[in-house]
C-alpha cells in the first residue's frame, strides 16, 4: 500500500509477469564492498578494479547467503547484471537485479536495486 496523506493507495508494480517486491536506490560508503539482508539471506557484493571488461559473478557460500562479484563496474552511465533467480520466498522464485553507476574509477558507487517476486517453484 502507498500512503498518500491519510489515504492508502495499493500499488502493484509488474515487468515481464513478475511482480516488484522491493526497491532502491542506495550509495556506498567510499568504495566500500555491500551487505545486503533481505527475506532472511545475507547478498555481499564485492567490487573489483582490474582493466576494462566489465564481469560479473555469482556464488552461493551457503543456503543463507551469496556472494556477487562485480569487475570493472565504473561507468558513469551504469553497468547491468540481468535478473538472476537468487531466491524462494512463498513458493515463488525471487529474482535480483542491480545497475551500478560510477562517476571514476575510485569512487562511491550508486546501485539500484530491485527484488521480483515470479512464478511458482512447483508449477
Amino acid at each position: 500500500m502507498a500512503n498518500i496523506g491519510s489515504v492508502q493507495y495499493p500499488l502493484l508494480i509488474k515487468s515481464g509477469g513478475k511482480e516488484v517486491i522491493l526497491s532502491g536506490v542506495f550509495h556506498t560508503f567510499e568504495q566500500n564492498n555491500v551487505e545486503i539482508n533481505f527475506l532472511s539471506l545475507t547478498y555481499f557484493i564485492e567490487f573489483i578494479d582490474s582493466g576494462e571488461k566489465s564481469d560479473f559473478a555469482w556464488s552461493r557460500i551457503d543456503s543463507q547467503t551469496a556472494k556477487m562479484i562485480l569487475t570493472n563496474y565504473n561507468s558513469p552511465t551504469g553497468t547491468a547484471i540481468n535478473p538472476i533467480w537468487v531466491a524462494i520466498n512463498e513458493n515463488k522464485k525471487v529474482y535480483l537485479t542491480l545497475t551500478v553507476y560510477s562517476v571514476a574509477k575510485n569512487s562511491p558507487k550508486t546501485i539500484i536495486y530491485t527484488f521480483f517476486s515470479g512464478e511458482n517453484v512447483n508449477g
